[in-house]
């Protein structure tokens, strides 16, 4: 749940399975938890700004997995510096 308080002070929620939240060049990224989709958000008005579409990474990550005797169920965590 992302919350956030409109100018006039009322406090509203966006109840979506966001996860890992990070700040991002002054927008909110968050993972839309299981796809394979980033949202970007606007953290003043909440509204979404765009979209980020990781589909295609994710055949190469479960072969670098493979390689490692791992293996992989979603893509999670935004690293961001």
């Amino acid at each position: 749940t992302l919350l956030w308080r409109q100018p006039n002070g009322e406090k509203v929620k966006l109840a979506v399975r966001l996860n890992e939240l990070e700040n991002v060049g002054g927008e909110v990224w968050a993972n839309l938890w299981p796809t394979e989709t980033i949202v970007r958000i606007d953290p003043e008005t909440a509204v979404i700004k765009g979209w980020v579409d990781l589909r295609g990474i994710r055949s190469e990550a479960e072969e670098l997995a493979r390689k490692k005797g791992a293996r992989i169920d979603v893509l999670n965590g935004i690293a961001y510096r």
